[in-house]
């Protein structure tokens, strides 16, 4: 493994990443979030991880006041002045947002965080013990420092990630405790920004700025949005655990939900002691006792599937050792397949109706301004009548998922784009270049299908890819994985397919939303099209987007028809703007003002919509439920302000599954 020292830490080596310097964009304004918080803010272990925890173990929590210090990229620990920590943010809010700094951090700065721990008495008796720093995102390199020392550097910004901290010199236990030290640094999207016309075809086009980051960008604007960088989302914590520890749980349960495979990481080999309870009514249905660390459970019921209409889930409580250390895993049962060109919940057909959801609240950006932010999102968007949400360009937080398991809401999980994208087929500059290309060297179109990453690219990718789909697969709400959007750093199409099948094969795979595939050749198990209907679009009206596609030489076969995305119906309401500057909406050039006008507008949408679903569409998801800074076609204002009653809303979401069980010939 090379290791390199570059930008002040040590850190493995993910390739070269040059800086330079971009002018500041737009500033973000004081918007608050609509809704406001009911209680404290105060959190325990089962708020930051509802599916999995442990038993009466240490939790102490770390979000609040740090110190904060903003250098150019090159300074290193040794070089920080003592008396330069003039600043405080509070943790998890990021530098960029109105919460944290209001600050516009460059690739060539660096943001520092310092605090001291001391230590609960308790935890300092108790020989042996095992003191976690977890960390639940950071964008992008983190490295961590605990009295001066290194103790890793971790790279990505949507997967939590932990370390273990040396307590041996006992510092943190007596007078003023040890020092907690943490650099990020973040390239965002310098030396790959967002383009209209990308290089035809793009091999190993971007140099810098090719890591996974979603929307976020250097300079904000149409679909692009403010960056973050460092500590964001859940925030930091430490978990005291005893030596001997349960580290990870995975669980599998057969399709007819009388058996449960449990699978334990454990620091030490002991008897695993498992009850599986049903969470509705506590009660008990099944048991095993047996030698780490891979048990099998027979049911004494055949558990009830989950879905969006009846919400079930169940909970692993697994002991090791006795009772050395106890931790809950919940978990659900149910089946996904494809049949006939429709999605099929537990063997029942099902329509997905959804919105497009990326994360973004006006004063605080990625992170939620307080805690209940995300369940007051979530029950208004099952209240307005959705039963799916589609996490679009970013990876929220476990009580985000956690919620959508409770709630029943089914989730389609994106993989947050990076470097650069493909021409899609409908492209003129790349018809243009398609003839002079094969003329001159003889290409093939499926050569202008995607890109081709760097290696530095492509392997971080992968990398980031793999870390998504193993953290995130405890939830049962997940039922699709969106590998790439709109072409955006698509690439090795075929190979990333088959290995996420492999990885997961409880989910479906959309390989590529709205955009190419390779070749014209089928992938994944959805065809998907994103149709506006605007001067951009070309499917043409609603109900001719599956005729459009099949006309460009794509075909669908037995795959789902979706709308990975459509609407995008603009209304913006006075007081209610992130800027005065650049608003848009799908079609519009300055977005609709009147009210009465975009209630219409979604009306004869509705119309549309519903024909479509008699042509065997499978799922559609609304562009989108909120407003994003100069974005306006949210069905909510950036502040979440409902737009429309969420009456209408509702008789909307009806309206639509009942088209689609009208012409499926599918009982309510």
């Amino acid at each position: 493994m090379e290791v390199s020292c570059s930008y002040g830490v040590q850190t493995l080596d993910a390739g070269s990443l040059a800086l330079t310097n971009t002018d500041s964009g737009p500033k973000p304004s004081s918007l608050i979030t609509n809704f406001r918080p009911q209680g404290g803010e105060h959190r325990e272990s089962t708020a930051v991880r509802p599916h999995f925890y442990h038993h009466d173990v240490g939790f102490l929590d770390l979000n609040g006041p740090w110190q904060v210090l903003i250098t150019t990229d090159d300074v290193t620990i040794n070089s920080i002045p003592p008396w330069s920590w003039d600043q405080v943010i509070e943790v998890p809010f990021t530098p960029q947002s109105h919460k944290g700094l209001g600050l516009k951090i460059m690739p060539s700065e660096a943001v520092w965080y310092r605090r001291r721990i001391l230590l609960p008495e308790n935890w300092c008796n108790e020989a042996g013990d095992v003191i976690q720093l977890h960390i639940d995102a950071c964008d992008w390199e983190c490295a961590i420092f605990f009295n001066g020392a290194l103790v890793g550097v971790h790279r990505g910004a949507y997967d939590p990630f932990s370390f273990k901290l040396d307590l041996t010199s006992g510092a943190a236990c007596y007078q003023d405790g040890a020092e907690l030290m943490i650099r990020a640094w973040d390239p965002t999207d310098e030396g790959c920004t967002f383009s209209d016309n990308p290089p035809i075809p793009c091999d190993g086009c971007c140099e810098t700025g090719w890591q996974p980051r979603g929307k976020q960008a250097l300079k904000p604007g149409s679909i692009m949005y403010t960056g973050v960088t460092g500590l964001w989302r859940q925030g930091i914590w430490l978990e005291r655990l005893p030596s001997c520890h349960i580290s990870q749980v995975d669980l599998s349960v057969d399709s007819g939900g009388s058996r449960i495979s449990v699978q334990v990481a454990a620091s030490c080999h002991h008897v695993l002691n498992i009850e599986i309870h049903s969470l509705s009514d506590s009660r008990v249905v099944g048991r095993v006792s047996g030698p780490c660390c891979t048990l099998s459970v027979v049911t004494t019921e055949r558990l009830q599937p989950w879905s969006p209409e009846f919400v079930k889930l169940y909970r692993a409580v697994i002991a090791l050792g006795g009772s050395s250390d106890v931790v809950s895993r919940r978990f659900a049962h149910r089946t996904l397949e494809v049949r006939g060109g429709q999605v099929a919940l537990n063997g029942k057909p099902i329509f997905m109706h959804g919105v497009l959801y990326q994360g973004y609240w006006p004063e605080s950006l990625l992170t939620p301004p307080f805690l209940g932010a995300i369940e007051n999102d979530l029950k208004s968007l099952k209240d307005a009548g959705f039963n799916t949400v589609r996490v679009h360009a970013v990876v929220m937080g476990a009580r985000f998922y956690s919620l959508c398991d409770e709630l029943g809401l089914m989730v389609w999980q994106d993989m947050p784009s990076g470097d650069m994208r493909a021409m899609p087929t409908w492209s003129e500059n790349r018809g243009i270049a398609e003839d002079l290309l094969s003329q001159e060297r003889g290409v093939s179109q499926g050569t202008f299908d995607e890109i081709r990453r760097s290696p530095d690219s492509q392997a971080t990718f992968q990398k980031e890819l793999e870390a998504m789909v193993a953290w995130l697969k405890p939830f049962p709400s997940i039922v699709t994985w969106v590998l790439f959007n709109e072409g955006w750093g698509q690439s090795n199409t075929a190979e990333t397919v088959s290995w996420l099948r492999k990885a997961d094969p409880s989910r479906l795979v959309d390989a590529a939303s709205g955009w190419n595939e390779i070749a014209a050749h089928p992938l994944g198990d959805f065809a998907d099209v994103h149709n506006y209907e605007d001067n951009s679009s070309a499917y043409g009206p609603l109900p001719d987007s599956f005729r459009s596609l099949e006309r460009m030489g794509f075909q669908v076969q037995d795959r789902v028809r979706v709308l990975g995305e459509y609407g995008g119906l603009g209304y913006a309401i006075e007081g209610h703007e992130w800027s005065q500057h650049g608003a848009w909406s799908y079609g519009e050039k300055k977005p609709n003002r009147n009210r009465e006008v975009f209630e219409n507008n979604l009306m004869k949408l509705l119309e549309r919509l519903v024909s479509l679903t008699c042509n065997r569409l499978g799922g559609a998801i609304y562009t989108q439920w909120n407003d994003i800074e100069t974005e306006m076609n949210g069905l909510l204002t950036y502040d979440r302000h409902f737009k429309l009653p969420v009456e209408t809303l509702r008789t909307f979401s009806s309206s639509v599954f009942e088209g689609w069980r009208n012409c499926s010939g599918q009982e309510p």
